[in-house]
């Protein structure tokens, strides 16, 4: 029996041993914006319970980068990463992905994806624009101060040798001020994005950038239990308009022919401190008038203010309109959209009728599919089954990773 156990025990352990050497974030840390040290990380449904409007912070941006080297061209390279609320992440000042999708830290969604051909023998740049959304809501399940995110990137090359580059507190960090609005809506599920580009550190995502100024990156891991996200990652394309007309000095009317689901792009040059102003909507409320005090409880007006510079306004959340209407643009400015949904085969389903108006009826209801395929992953837990205790616990007090 002794044997037997003993057994057992050493079979237990070389599963765990297995399980901790297949974890994909394995030697990585939680890397955060030094603005969230000494915040109480509060239990996930906490803030909700409490009906609280948010925490004190809020609509937080922070920029994360990390140059290394590469020998050679790696033969293959594997990205994993999780955050919370949110991250895009570049390489090589080329975007990769963006994610995860919204769950509960029980069962954190974390991505993995093949950047092999972003990578290039020599010096490289990994960077990230995390988010942190802060309000009770359940666009980000955020107002809990869990904050940041976490990386392993694994190369391997021809010869079979290999190279790891996590996040950790060798990492630079820059505690973002670019986009500053305080102004919700969608029932304060997302912020207006008054984008100030004279505070933007231009070219951070890029080999080269200068970020010994930037302070390190707080670094230490924070109380999440990962799951891989079952939902591939997004699918990107752009869409340019099909109208885009001036209609009258710095006042110029865009319309993308369809409803999109995306963030909006807008390349211009003018006069440093010059503000610009944006109108998003689905809807005119004149002719080649965008109505972007919208029906779905959103006011889609943002404040551009440029830097001077050939500036790429780059809008960060995404956005459902056709229209877009630009105030007090400087010459004649290029527009276009990042389309973004999951993955949406469009010929997969056809119809057609002798009746006009029921294909276009279809055709509304296939593109409404396609872009609402957003953010659709809620965790392996239904509602109705009971989350692990030590998380039952989380939900009545809080804790600290601090």
């Amino acid at each position: 029996m002794k044997t037997a156990f003993m057994a057992m025990l050493a079979w237990l352990g070389l599963l765990a041993g297995a399980v901790l050497a297949a974890d994909p974030l394995a030697g990585a840390a939680w890397i955060r914006d030094e603005r969230f040290q000494g915040h109480e990380v509060l239990g996930v449904f906490e803030a909700h319970q409490k009906k609280a409007k948010s925490t004190i912070l809020q609509n937080i941006h922070s920029y994360f980068r990390k140059e290394f080297e590469l020998s050679e061209e790696p033969a293959r390279a594997q990205l994993c990463f999780s955050a919370d609320d949110y991250a895009k992440l570049y390489v090589n000042g080329r975007f990769v992905v963006q994610g995860p999708e919204p769950s509960y830290p029980f069962a954190q969604p974390f991505c993995q994806i093949d950047v092999t051909g972003a990578l290039r023998a020599g010096r490289n740049c990994l960077a990230a624009h995390a988010y942190y959304h802060g309000l009770a809501c359940r666009a980000f399940n955020s107002a809990d101060n869990r904050s940041g995110l976490i990386v392993r990137l694994e190369i391997s090359f021809a010869d079979g040798s290999t190279q790891t580059l996590v996040s950790d507190g060798t990492w630079n960090c820059f505690a973002a001020q670019t986009f500053s609005s305080d102004r919700t809506f969608g029932y304060a599920t997302q912020f207006n994005e008054d984008i100030d580009l004279t505070k933007e550190p231009h070219g951070w995502r890029d080999v080269g950038f200068v970020d010994e100024a930037w302070p390190k990156a707080v670094a230490a891991r924070q109380d999440h239990e990962f799951v891989k996200q079952i939902t591939p990652p997004l699918d990107h394309w752009r869409a340019d308009p099909v109208t885009f007309e001036e209609k009258e000095p710095g006042r110029w009317f865009v319309d993308f022919g369809i409803e999109v689901a995306g963030h909006t792009r807008i390349r211009v040059q003018g006069a440093r401190g010059h503000v610009m102003t944006v109108w998003h909507g689905e809807e005119l409320s004149a002719p080649k008038t965008v109505r972007h005090d919208m029906r779905c409880n959103c006011d889609y007006v943002d404040k551009i203010t440029l830097s001077g510079a050939d500036d790429l306004v780059e809008f960060y959340d995404y956005r459902g309109f056709r229209y877009i209407e630009l105030l007090d643009a400087p010459g004649k400015p290029q527009v276009w959209v990042d389309v973004r949904h999951h993955p949406f085969d469009w010929e997969a389903t056809h119809f057609a009728s002798s009746n006009e108006t029921l294909n276009r009826i279809w055709e509304i209801s296939k593109r409404a599919v396609q872009m609402g395929c957003q953010k659709t992953w809620s965790g392996p837990k239904s509602a109705s089954q009971p989350h692990p205790a030590r998380w039952r616990r989380g939900m009545r007090r809080g804790s600290s990773t601090e």
